[in-house]
């Protein structure tokens, strides 16, 4: 009983390393966990960070799912024992005490023991997952509902011990298990409660028309004339000025030749500042009706809070509207000019 425990012990402290979290801040300096979908995956790497890191992260959580059966076995533990240390595994990197129990779903962990365990019927089994996931568009329920009883049929007609006949339904339910809290924890928030099964079966969602475009969406830093932003559909969410004790909206009208006296003679002094998240909210919830999604086009993080803002009121507005915002690490007129081709493209 102490050997088990320990077992369970050791391998989710290795599950506690989460190679996505690690990669992406790596790569691009960034948490995951705020990009994409959220979840601190391979998918959600590749998605949002990029293929090579992806194929990191894979490779990574492949291992860790298959060093605790090569341990335990190598030690000449049962099979039982082999399980076990890959399901401690999974549950560590779906609930990673070291970044707050927000991991990753524990799909290629999983895998990983599934290649230990029984690499033929693992290596027939990965071609029908991947051929399944593509066609459904993205959709792990149903690659795993073909994939892993194909692999429960072959353990069986190689004569392998009954735990590993069924190691596949066993990862299968941990895997469910530990996915469960989150999905529930969204279903709650959502008021739209369709959305969850959309994305469990994205194939099936509802296609949403091509006439509802993408809305792009800027600050006034790169100071387009109204006239063109306009007639091109970029959407302004405006910075403010401070002047004095007052705050005014930089699309609202002020008496330029006064402000530009007071600059010269020195008794205006004003400051910029950006739009709040509430602003951003605002826009983006204005525009959803009618935009299938939206893009902003923000300056440097570092020079203004204009990104954060807008992410936050990206995550805010998620579950009705998806707006991606990206830092074009440019401002004024060259930030202007992408978000005029960003306009062009979309349109």
């Amino acid at each position: 009983m102490t050997a088990y425990l320990m077992i369970f012990i050791v391998n989710y402290l290795l599950g506690l390393i989460s190679s996505a979290v690690l990669v992406t801040r790596l790569w691009k300096k960034a948490d995951i966990r705020t990009l994409g979908d959220g979840n601190a995956g391979t998918a959600n790497v590749a998605r949002s960070v990029g293929i090579a890191p992806a194929a990191l992260v894979a490779i990574f959580d492949l291992s860790t799912g298959s060093l605790p059966v090569l341990v335990v076995r190598g030690l000449g533990l049962s099979e039982g024992g082999a399980i076990l240390g890959a399901v401690a595994t999974i549950i560590g990197h779906n609930f990673p005490l070291y970044f707050r129990f927000k991991g990753g779903r524990g799909l290629a962990t999983s895998l990983g023991g599934l290649l230990a365990l029984s690499p033929i019927s693992a290596l027939a089994a990965l071609p029908v997952y991947g051929i399944v996931y593509f066609a459904s568009l993205g959709s792990g329920i149903l690659a795993t509902l073909a994939a892993f009883p194909l692999m429960i049929v072959m353990n069986y007609w190689q004569g392998q011990s009954v735990w590993v006949i069924w190691s596949p339904l066993i990862m299968a339910v941990v895997t469910f298990l530990c996915s469960l809290p989150e999905r529930l924890s969204r279903w709650v928030k959502l008021e739209d409660k369709r959305i969850i099964l959309n994305e469990l079966f994205p194939a099936y969602a509802p296609r949403r028309t091509a006439s509802r475009s993408t809305a792009i969406i800027t600050d006034s830093i790169p100071s387009l004339p109204c006239g063109l932003a306009q007639r091109e559909g970029i959407h302004i969410v405006p910075m403010s000025l401070v002047i004095g004790e007052k705050l005014i909206s930089d699309d609202a009208d002020i008496n330029l030749n006064e402000f530009y006296e007071g600059l010269q003679s020195g008794s205006v002094h004003p400051t910029t500042a950006a739009p709040s998240p509430a602003e951003f909210y605002a826009c983006f919830e204005s525009l959803a009706n009618n935009h299938r999604d939206g893009l902003v086009v923000s300056p440097p993080e570092n020079l203004t809070q204009c990104y954060n803002a807008a992410r936050l009121a990206a995550e805010q507005i998620a579950d009705r509207f998806r707006v991606e915002v990206i830092d074009s690490g440019v401002a004024g007129l060259a930030q202007g000019l992408m978000a005029l081709l960003a306009a062009r493209l979309a349109s």
